[in-house]
C-alpha cells in the first residue's frame, strides 16, 4: 500500500469482508429491484451495469430514464441518503442531435 503506510494485521480481511457485505446489500437493495422495474415498468429497452457502488444505465425511451431516476431516488431515500451531485442524465442519440443542432460527443 503506497505512501509508506503499514497495513494493520487483519485489516485486509476486514476490507474484503466489508466489500462483500456491500455487494450483497446492493444486490438485494438495487439489482433485484432494477430487474423487476425493467420488466414491469419500462416501455423500451433498458440496460444497466453496476460495479461496486457505481451505476451506468441506458434507456431506449427518455421517459423510462426519467421515471427510473425518480423511482430509484424514492427507493434509495428509504435506504440511504441521496447525493444530488451524483446524478447525471446526459442527452444522447437523436434527441441530443435535435436539441443541440449538432452531434454530441460522448
Amino acid at each position: 500500500m503506497g505512501c509508506g503506510r503499514r497495513l494493520i494485521p487483519g485489516r485486509r480481511k476486514a476490507l474484503r469482508f466489508h466489500r462483500t457485505l456491500a455487494n450483497i446489500y446492493l444486490h438485494y437493495s438495487f439489482d433485484l429491484w432494477a430487474a423487476r422495474w425493467r420488466h414491469r415498468q419500462a416501455r423500451g429497452n433498458v440496460i444497466y451495469v453496476r460495479y461496486a457502488d457505481d451505476l451506468v444505465a441506458g434507456f431506449e425511451q427518455e421517459e423510462d430514464a426519467k421515471r427510473f431516476l425518480a423511482d430509484l431516488r424514492a427507493r434509495l431515500e428509504k435506504l440511504a441518503p441521496w447525493e444530488e451531485s451524483c446524478e447525471n442524465l446526459p442527452e444522447r442519440g437523436l434527441t441530443a442531435i435535435d436539441a443541440n443542432g449538432s452531434r454530441s460527443r460522448g
